[in-house]
């Protein structure tokens, strides 16, 4: 006997976080959370813009594009910002080096002494989260997010997933709606 009710559960689950994270980061705003990189650029707060800043060129990551984007953050988001990159760019910062010929990339044995214990990723003493749905380097591309992402960034999630049996439409097959609600949105702030 299998709980098929559990088993859909686990697998819409699965299917939906893969989903919300797009849609928080590229989502458009219709039926779906408008995603950090689908704002427009600008900094103006009333419109709910983002400051975009050239990082490199077409192929690279630059070390001064890179300074030039964490020196425009405001002070008020430095303390908890961190960066946001595609796993596959990694190689490419990876690489570069600062003024001294030191890398800007660096990893730490991770703060945590339980279970999550491990390596911790940073640029230049900043915190790396790897987001699969961010551009990857390209002409033009958003291909790198850095602020203090909780304060920029509101999610709204609606505790659990419903899942709707209907044992009669479709006899004699028993079929299951599954939904669930989530939302995301730029607050009126600055820092991303």
């Amino acid at each position: 006997m299998i709980d098929i009710e559990s088993w859909i559960s686990q697998k819409v689950n699965d299917r939906f976080a893969r989903d919300e994270a797009t849609a928080f980061v590229t989502g458009s705003g219709v039926l779906k959370p408008k995603g950090l990189a689908s704002y427009t650029s600008g900094t103006d707060t009333t419109l709910k813009q983002v400051e975009q800043v050239v990082t490199g060129d077409a192929a690279n990551f630059t070390y001064d594009g890179i300074v030039n984007l964490q020196a425009k953050l405001k002070e008020a988001y430095q303390p908890n910002a961190v960066f946001l990159i595609q796993r596959a760019s990694v190689a490419n910062v990876m690489q570069i080096k600062d003024g001294i010929g030191q890398p800007i990339f660096n990893m730490f044995a991770a703060r945590d002494t339980g279970n999550n214990a491990g390596m911790e990723t940073t640029i230049m003493g900043k915190q790396i989260y790897f987001a699969a749905d961010v551009a990857a380097i390209s002409s033009s591309a958003l291909a790198m997010i850095y602020g203090d992402i909780r304060r920029a960034y509101q999610i709204v999630d609606r505790a659990g997933i419903r899942i709707l049996r209907d044992p009669f439409t479709s006899k004699p097959n028993v079929l299951f709606y599954v939904t669930k609600r989530v939302g995301g949105g730029r607050e009126k702030l600055r820092g991303i």
